[in-house]
């Protein structure tokens, strides 16, 4: 405050009208200011309601981001998919040429019981195919049955005679067995080409056939037995 103030402010009188009326004696004086006044904010509850606004905006723009990264990562996984199918089918394709091309099978409407009858059919050519090494490896053991040690016979001449009957009994069985696997591949076609056209061949030749050639070869071998 400057000296002129402060001379104007010595009186009694002076001094007391300072007091209630400040700014008709003072012409520095400023009024205080409410500092709310100036600096005024919202309320707590329109703040709050801001903030919750603005919480869930977020959380909605949040939550469509994580929906379209999940759209997204199903799209290329189902595109990932999709091409794997795509060369599983070509290589399957490809496949299917190559055996189509040297393959010989037929091609047969499945109605009624077509493929249950050529399957069927399958399975007695292999049923044949199994009788034939059957056959075979008894002609192999009985080969070697009479090629046994010369010393368990009591007469070595005796030995060297079963020997020489046991090879040709061997090869009995050998060759019925060869001769069955000849049969079950001509059974095989013949049965197929026969049910294309709507017929069955009911074989007895090859039963009549094996079964005494079967029968001779196990008596001969039971008379050889019952010498040694």
């Amino acid at each position: 405050m400057s000296d002129e103030h402060r001379h104007l402010l010595s009186t009694v009188p002076t001094r007391q009208t300072y007091l209630a009326c400040p700014e008709t004696v003072d012409p520095m004086y400023h009024a205080p200011v409410d500092s709310n006044s100036i600096h005024s904010s919202p309320s707590l509850d329109a703040q709050l309601s801001e903030d919750e606004d603005y919480l869930q905006q977020e959380r909605r723009m949040s939550t469509v981001s994580s929906i379209e990264t999940y759209n997204s990562e199903e799209q290329e996984l189902a595109a990932k998919k999709q091409k794997y199918a795509n060369d599983s089918l070509a290589y399957v394709q490809r496949l299917e040429k190559i055996f189509n091309y040297f393959s010989s099978s037929l091609y047969l409407e499945n109605t009624v019981a077509v493929a249950r009858d050529h399957l069927a059919n399958e399975r007695t050519y292999l049923a044949w195919v199994r009788t034939s090494l059957s056959t075979i490896s008894i002609g192999v053991a009985i080969t070697q049955l009479f090629r046994l040690d010369k010393d368990i016979f009591k007469d070595p001449q005796k030995a060297d005679e079963l020997a020489q009957i046991g090879k040709p009994l061997g090869l009995s069985f050998i060759m019925i067995g060869m001769m069955y696997m000849i049969f079950a591949v001509i059974r095989y076609f013949h049965s197929q080409v026969a049910m294309t056209k709507g017929y069955f061949p009911a074989s007895r030749g090859i039963i009549i056939f094996g079964s005494i050639a079967t029968l001779t070869a196990l008596i001969a071998v039971f008379v050889v037995v019952l010498q040694i």
